[in-house]
């Protein structure tokens, strides 16, 4: 990221990969794996908002999911928590059209209420509530011909 290269970005994948399946000589660990993990989701999240490609959207929103489930920020801290940056893959995933959009931004809304109700701070909250907001103005602003958001997304 620091030079911009995508060759940098796509050796970072790379090495965030090979990372995962690296021996540990004081054997595995799951929080190390899980961070690795998180930073493989990362990268790949960056190089589809910079590259716009469609396929790591998809992917990098999986690996979120997942980790989500984890409970990976309980574990350990991160430089960007794990439900901001689903967040702002979703709002690609949005941008991009792809799957069931509506369902995509009702997901949104239901991150972004917790991240309302949760005890971090309000500058952490602004880059994911930013996200939705674009989401949704982006995707209602094309669909404007009588379409409204559903219920949920509105209160959010």
């Amino acid at each position: 990221m620091l030079l911009g290269k995508q060759d940098d970005l796509e050796r970072s994948i790379l090495y965030f990969t090979e990372a995962i399946y690296l021996p540990l000589p004081w054997g595995p660990s799951p929080q190390i794996i899980l961070q690795i993990f998180y930073s493989l989701a990362l990268a790949i999240f960056l190089r589809a908002k910079e590259y716009g490609q469609p396929r790591d959207v998809r992917c990098c929103t999986m690996y979120l999911r997942y980790l989500r489930g984890q409970r990976t920020e309980e574990c350990f801290d991160l430089p960007i928590p794990v439900t901001e940056t689903l967040v702002s893959a979703l709002a690609v995933q949005v941008e991009f059209e792809l799957g069931d959009v509506d369902q995509v931004i009702e997901e949104m809304a239901d991150l972004c209420g917790e991240l309302l109700d949760s005890h971090i701070s309000i500058m952490s909250r602004t880059g994911p509530i930013t996200a939705f907001a674009g989401a949704i103005g982006g995707h209602f602003e094309v669909l404007f011909g009588g379409r409204i958001p559903s219920e949920k997304v509105i209160r959010s």
